[in-house]
């Protein structure tokens, strides 16, 4: 071999070793920052299931546990919340719906929250003292089950405020270093067992009630749903309900929400009232289970609080409450009537016949379609020509929308008394086979209230209704033809 060739080898040799000496340093330094920096991160979270660098049974990602149950003890309560397939619920002191918002708050900040710096590695109990750790201001412990097995438990306790920055002291269980967590992680995390507490104690999903019976002090009615899904008042007298009125109805329930929660006892209910309550209700929901619920009030040192017992399948809820919900309920079912004026689809009406009334002549408007396919409308009498499309499809939703603002008498034997008679002014919805859909009648002005006149609508009863809901209600044809060119040139005309 030649020496140029030996020297070739040996640089070889050298440069293959230096850069295994570097690789192996390189690696010697990353592998254990990037350990350091992996049990870090898992050393920061409120809640870890895994410890640094573990992974699945096929080498990937684990899954993470998730909390099933979390116990807090902060302002002199301990709670209990568990998962459940509805959601959270509190499972102590109480069996109650949890309140979501609050629950999945402080679920989710233990699942990402983290603990920021150290401020001491090995404290003492005067460090603790300070840090207000010896006698924790609140205390989580959440549980989790793990797939292999068993559960994975942490608790976490919280300390005093910072005042310069607003964080937290906190500290884990089986780790004696002192951390500080951002502010919004105590935020979330002391809850008293009324803060976790579902307050809508008076709720009810409409959609699954069948029938809602309310005994005031003032009135009493039963409302029944059908088939159809429509409210109808069945006592004490019998009539449709506005399901606008019944769903305002419900949310006032809905709005009480809770200001306290009491301890019910026999002489609890006797002190509040719950005896002679000053509304009782019984909601029947689909598959005949019933609800009953007990408005009571009393008036201390002045001034009046509104109570509520709540008992649904040997569960009890005794709560004060806020809103008005006595005055929504004790209402004459007058207020839960059915107020429209006209029932008809609007898609369905193929033609308006109007009566002006007083012997003038009537005139009527047809939908007809265009190559378009776009609906329009025709003067079919009495003389033909384009309509006002815009001005006939707004009447037809003023017609739609009508509102009685008052009854006045069921199936009159004289319809005339009030001007309701065969030549009163009116206006006939038909569709396209000329069948009636609906008609309007209106009759006399009502005495002593002004702007107010008798109406008949769909139903066989005398209604009141504001005058100047009808003020789109034409009186002849030419309001509702379209001006032709011709009419338009006659009108500049006579304007010079």
């Amino acid at each position: 071999m030649s020496q140029a060739r030996r020297s070739l080898l040996t640089l070889a040799v050298l440069t293959a070793g230096s850069l295994g000496l570097a690789l192996f340093a390189w690696l010697g330094v990353k592998e254990p920052d990037e350990a350091s920096a992996e049990r870090k991160v898992v050393e920061q979270k409120l809640f870890a299931t895994q410890g640094p660098g573990e992974r699945a049974a096929d080498g990937g990602e684990p899954v993470p546990a998730r909390i099933s149950r979390i116990t807090v003890q902060a302002k002199g309560d301990t709670t209990t919340l568990e998962r459940t397939e509805a959601g959270w619920r509190v499972a102590a002191p109480v069996q109650a719906k949890a309140d979501a918002m609050a629950a999945d708050a402080l679920f989710s900040r233990l699942e990402t929250g983290k603990l920021d710096e150290v401020v001491e590695e090995a404290p003492t109990d005067a460090d603790l003292e300070r840090y207000g750790l010896k006698t924790p201001r609140f205390s989580v412990t959440a549980v989790a089950p793990l797939a292999a097995g068993g559960d994975e438990t942490v608790t976490l306790h919280g300390g005093i405020e910072n005042p310069f920055n607003g964080a937290v002291y906190m500290r884990r269980v089986g780790d004696p270093r002192v951390y500080t967590a951002q502010g919004s992680v105590r935020v979330a995390l002391e809850k008293s067992l009324f803060e976790l507490r579902e307050k809508e104690v008076l709720g009810f999903e409409e959609g699954k009630l069948t029938a809602l019976e309310v005994k005031g002090k003032a009135h009493r009615y039963r409302l029944e749903r059908g088939a159809d899904k429509a409210w109808k008042v069945v006592q004490p007298r019998a009539f449709d309900a506005d399901s606008a009125a019944v769903t305002s109805l419900l949310s006032s329930l809905r709005s009480a929400r809770a200001e306290a929660f009491l301890v019910d006892s026999p002489g609890e209910r006797q002190r509040l009232g719950f005896g002679r309550p000053a509304v009782d209700v019984v909601v029947t929901a689909a598959g005949g289970m019933q609800v009953r619920v007990r408005l009571a009030q009393l008036t201390e040192e002045g001034v009046t609080k509104t109570f509520a017992l709540r008992e649904e399948a040997g569960a009890v809820v005794l709560a004060q409450v806020g809103g008005a919900p006595i005055h929504a309920l004790d209402t004459a079912e007058d207020g839960l009537r059915d107020r429209s004026v006209l029932r008809f689809e609007r898609e369905a009406v193929a033609e308006l016949v109007f009566s002006p009334g007083g012997g003038h002549e009537g005139f009527a408007v047809r939908r007809v379609r265009g190559a378009d396919e776009g609906a329009a409308w025709q003067v079919v009498r009495p003389r033909p020509g384009p309509a006002r499309t815009y001005k006939v499809s707004s009447l037809l939703w003023s017609l739609g929308a009508l509102k009685a603002s008052g009854f006045v008498e069921e199936a009159p034997k004289a319809w005339a008394k009030y001007g309701l008679s065969d030549g009163a002014r009116s206006v006939a919805l038909l569709d396209a086979g000329g069948k009636e859909l609906a008609r309007l009648v209106v009759g006399k002005g009502v005495p002593g209230k002004s702007d107010t006149v008798f109406a008949r609508g769909s139903r066989d009863l005398v209604l009141e209704l504001e005058a100047s809901r009808l003020e789109e209600l034409p009186s002849e044809v030419d309001e509702l033809l379209e001006a032709t060119p011709a009419d338009a040139g006659n009108e500049a005309s006579r304007g010079d």
